[in-house]
């Protein structure tokens, strides 16, 4: 419902009042349209029965509003902002008026609370319509409210202009009039600064008399301080009125009240009503509610009478001035922080690397294994530690070898005496045999010899032992071949990286990187890519991998060991950053989605 119909409807409640329930229903339901209010109902205390709910519209329970009524009963008016859901409205701004001349009646009305009214609005719409019901009790019918006709009158003559200048025109000539005022001005606010549009009863003005341009200082000084100026009076203490005090002065009027037109909480035009006597609070509260009414009328009106160039202007500046004023800062931040984030994700760029897990590794590893069968007698050294060349790792138990090899000397003496009394008594045939037997025992002497040289196991080269436990070793039985030690060179170290298959054709030999040790994740390691192993190979739930070697560039740290793990990032180049975020859903989204 527009509000000039919404007007009609109330006259026409007025000119035929009634006290019964249906009259009541349709004033309470025009006075939710007019308050922007979601529900109401209508009251009547009784003091031997209390309160009674003669009509509602969207209220059944009217128990939580009570509280708020019985202070419009004691005290004509009353407002609360409730925590609870009433009706249909949730956590509602209740408004509550104790109706005018009448001892029982109270109108109650819910709204949202972002409604748009503020609350000296909200009880005035309802002050200026509140007789309605109670004309039946005056004797006169045709008593109505002057200021409810006046403003009806007004609205009406602005609506069936069409033209914003013959508006504005109406609009302070019909002010001027019915108010009795000495003169009314309009203006608007253009580019910061107010431009006189209209004056009463005067068809052309100058803009640049004295007179022009301090009545434009008083229209600036309403719109500076987005607010309602009544000079002189006592209600403007905290509001600068250098202006309008000058203005007054030199005019020689009693009063000036500047009244702002707002839109969305800005002023986009001002009304400066002039007057030889001090207005009533009534005609102050009169020409507010106007002004409020009026304001999108006026404006359409305005737009509506600029040419298609000055209408695109007007909403660029419009939203210029959104964007660039002070108004909702912080969210204004906020969007254009995220703006200019989103911005920067699509159009910059980082520095890609492919994140992999890696291992140090070398190919210098030595193996010390067992020279032949025999048991473990004594070990100097167990895994971790570092040996030089020839220190003694392990000793093998030698006494059944040195037994052995009395028994092959024995044998030895033996055989070298029997060849030598076969050559004395010339049996040649005993000789060679005998010679024969002494060669096979100086043969087993010396592999005897040999074991035993052979039973203290020492380090091949310098380097570290990975492999080698005392506590399982001590007292075991070997076997030739046996490997018992491992020792390997912890100087030549190369990093050995572990590469999904699906990041694998993103990457060069000669590629190169960083490496971070889990033992010291915070120092970062350059290093170069050598080689690249061409076969696939599995590895559980990572899937397949490819083995890429890298040299380090800074070579071997002294606690550095083989087998230590990290993590290295290889570099591949500087990509675009919506496409590293989003580049995994792409290729699979690809993989899964072609034909």
């Amino acid at each position: 419902m527009d509000f000039l119909t919404l007007i009609n409807d109330l006259k026409c409640l007025r000119q035929e009042p009634s006290s019964g329930p249906t009259f009541l229903l349709s004033f309470l339901n025009k006075l939710i349209i007019l308050c922007k209010a979601s529900a109401g109902a209508i009251l009547s205390f009784d003091s031997s029965s209390g309160w009674k709910m003669i009509v509602q519209s969207g209220l059944e329970d009217p128990g939580p509003i009570l509280p708020v009524v019985q202070r419009a009963y004691n005290s004509t008016q009353a407002f609360e902002k409730l925590d609870v859901t009433v009706g249909n409205v949730s956590r509602p701004l209740v408004v509550s008026l104790r109706l005018d001349g009448n001892s029982s009646l109270v109108v109650c009305l819910l709204a949202e609370r972002q409604n748009g009214l503020p609350i000296q609005e909200f009880l005035l719409r309802l002050q200026l319509v509140s007789d309605i019901p109670l004309l039946t009790q005056k004797p006169n019918t045709n008593d109505v409210n002057p200021a409810f006709d006046t403003i009806l009158a007004l609205l009406t003559k602005i609506v069936d202009q069409t033209e914003f200048q013959l508006s504005s025109m109406v609009l302070v000539n019909e002010i001027c009039s019915r108010f009795l005022c000495a003169r009314v001005s309009f203006g608007i606010n253009v580019k910061g600064y107010c431009e006189t549009v209209a004056i009463s009863h005067l068809e052309k003005f100058s803009k640049n008399t004295d007179a022009s341009l301090e009545l434009v200082g008083v229209m600036e000084e309403c719109s500076d301080q987005n607010a309602e100026i009544l000079y002189p009076s006592k209600s403007n203490n905290t509001l600068i009125t250098v202006c309008h005090e000058r203005y007054q002065r030199q005019q020689g009027m009693a009063q000036i009240l500047s009244l702002p037109l707002r839109l969305e909480d800005r002023v986009w035009a001002v009304l400066v009503v002039e007057s030889l006597k001090e207005l009533t609070q009534k005609e102050v509260l009169t020409l507010r509610f106007f002004t409020n009414q009026i304001s999108q009328i006026m404006k359409n009106q305005y737009q509506n009478s600029l040419g298609i160039h000055r209408r695109i202007a007007f909403k660029i500046r419009d939203w210029a001035s959104f964007w660039l004023g002070v108004e909702k800062t912080f969210t204004k931040l906020l969007i254009l922080v995220f703006s200019l984030l989103t911005l920067y994700i699509c159009t910059g760029t980082w520095d890609y690397k492919i994140e992999v897990s890696a291992q140090l590794v070398t190919d210098e590893v030595n193996f010390v294994s067992a020279p032949y069968d025999g048991i473990v007698f004594s070990v100097a050294a167990k895994a971790g530690d570092l040996v030089k060349k020839g220190d003694v790792l392990l000793t093998l138990d030698t006494q059944d070898l040195f037994l052995r090899q009395a028994e092959s000397e024995a044998e030895v003496t033996r055989y070298m005496r029997e060849t030598q009394k076969a050559r004395a008594d010339g049996r040649l045939a005993d000789m060679n045999i005998a010679q024969a037997r002494l060669e096979q025992a100086q043969a087993e002497l010396y592999r005897i010899n040999y074991y035993i040289s052979m039973a203290t196991l020492k380090a091949p080269r310098d380097g570290v032992i990975i492999q080698g436990d005392t506590k399982n070793l001590l007292g075991a039985p070997v076997t030739k071949g046996t490997s018992i030690f491992q020792i390997a060179n912890p100087v030549d170290l190369y990093a050995e990286l572990k590469v999904p298959e699906r990041d694998i054709s993103r990457i060069q030999i000669g590629g190169v990187g960083q490496i971070a040790l889990i033992s010291n994740p915070s120092q970062k390691y350059d290093f170069e890519i050598e080689n690249l192993i061409p076969v696939a190979t599995v590895d559980g739930s990572n899937g397949n991998i490819f083995l890429l070697k890298a040299r380090l560039k800074a070579g071997a740290e002294s606690w550095w060991r083989p087998g230590m793990s990290g993590t290295a990032k290889i570099d591949a180049g500087r990509q675009n950053i919506l496409w590293i975020l989003t580049h995994r859903i792409q290729d699979t989204l690809s993989l899964y989605l072609w034909w």
